[in-house]
């Protein structure tokens, strides 16, 4: 909910933007009723249901900003998602995400902080040259990409065999 009240604020600022929500389609009817509660309109918000997985690439694609504002997280690979296809990340700092979101990646709120919310909203908007793409998408590819995990894999079961050879 403190995702719909920073957009609502943000609204009263600016109407350059939309709001998408994907997946979470049982909420949509509470979620659309409190937005609308809010005074944000179906030009500043879409609700759209649950897309395959093959689809949430293009769907991050064709997005300028990643949000996740929330209050319990680990480490939720849909910002490892966004951070893949190059879109910079607000999030809030819970859990593991502190480690991947950077200036350079997106911005880092405190938990419930709506109005850095709202702020961030509005500097990533207007600094998005600030955010490059490349930079953001090779983050994940440095740490993340199958040859590195193939490779922190390999390396553990040469260590653990090591391990056994001196027994």
């Amino acid at each position: 909910m403190g995702i719909l009240r920073g957009v609502a604020l943000l609204n009263k600022q600016r109407q350059d933007f939309e709001l998408h929500i994907i997946g979470a389609e049982a909420y949509h009817a509470d979620l659309k009723k409190y937005a609308y509660s809010l005074g944000l309109s179906d030009n500043s918000i879409t609700f759209q249901s649950f897309i395959p997985e093959s689809a949430v690439a293009e769907a991050m694609q064709s997005a300028d900003i990643f949000i996740l504002f929330s209050h319990f997280e680990g480490l939720p690979c849909v910002i490892l998602e966004a951070m893949a296809v190059g879109l910079p990340v607000i999030a809030t700092e819970t859990g593991g995400i502190s480690e991947w979101i950077t200036p350079e990646t997106g911005v880092l709120l405190k938990v419930g902080d709506e109005e850095g919310l709202v702020n961030a909203m509005n500097y990533v908007m207007d600094n998005r040259d600030k955010f490059a793409p490349s930079v953001i998408r090779s983050k994940i590819v440095d740490k993340c990409s199958v040859e590195v995990v193939g490779q922190a894999i390999v390396s553990v079961y040469e260590e653990v065999l090591n391990l056994n050879k001196k027994i």
